[in-house]
């Protein structure tokens, strides 16, 4: 093994350690203090890469915190509870998208325990479109409310969708009993974090061809181009990103 397929290995193998590293957003440290608990006032968690973990406090039952993240991959978009760290041993999530509309709940996780869940795979979350959504940990009991009356049916153990009697209008205020409460650590999957600038289009598949195999020097292909900025792009936003995609020689 000669000393440029050494490095090309060792290059390789810090860039793989430094992927597991967990990008970890703290309510207080990254957001500067308490999140909101409405749409319009959800703390937005921005920065770079995969986002991993959320941590947080609702110090009172009182208090619900809300992030807005982005949901890259829907299809493995998960999000659970923990006590490591974490002090809340009984939580709600809710998941809504940035009108304020009701996605989908979880009291208690499917699978058993007083901790939620969105487990991967769930067909109110997995087929919605890559994009920004509003994600709220709270402790139970809290009920998100609309001008229609509360959004979620009561329910524990299992995912619910909007089908309240206010499930057709957006999140406007919300309604607690009990006492729980406490710091949290939210696991996340398929998520990034938020980006800061309004305009950043970045390509996240290579849709075709999909396999190198017959090949020429010259060939057509196709990309997925996300806008993970806040502005509305055009094609031309979408041709330069496309300038940027390397030819590589596939041996």
């Amino acid at each position: 093994m000669n000393k440029l397929t050494l490095l090309a290995l060792a290059t390789m193998l810090v860039a793989f350690c430094g992927c597991l590293q967990a990008q970890t957003w703290d309510e207080t440290t990254d957001g500067g203090g308490d999140a909101g608990d409405l749409a319009g006032t959800a703390q937005s968690v921005t920065g770079s890469g995969a986002l991993n973990e959320i941590t947080g406090d609702v110090p009172t039952n009182a208090d619900r915190d809300a992030y807005m993240i982005l949901i890259n991959s829907p299809s493995t978009f998960s999000a659970t509870t923990g006590t490591n760290p974490g002090t809340n041993t009984d939580t709600q999530l809710y998941l809504f998208d940035t009108s304020g509309m009701g996605i989908a709940h979880n009291d208690d996780a499917v699978a058993g325990g007083l901790l939620s869940t969105f487990p991967a795979g769930n067909g109110l979350y997995s087929s919605l479109s890559a994009g920004y959504y509003i994600l709220v940990v709270a402790s139970w009991n809290n009920a998100p409310q609309s001008a229609g009356g509360a959004i979620f049916p009561t329910a524990y153990g299992t995912i619910e969708g909007p089908t309240g009697s206010g499930g057709a209008s957006p999140l406007t205020s919300w309604t607690n009993t009990q006492t729980a409460s406490g710091t949290y650590r939210v696991t996340l999957t398929g998520c990034s974090y938020v980006s800061s600038s309004a305009d950043d289009v970045g390509v996240i598949a290579v849709t075709s061809p999909t396999s190198s195999v017959g090949l020429t020097a010259t060939e057509t292909g196709t990309v997925q181009i996300f806008n993970y900025g806040t502005t509305t792009q055009n094609g031309k936003a979408a041709r330069k990103e496309k300038e940027k995609i390397p030819v590589v020689a596939v041996t």
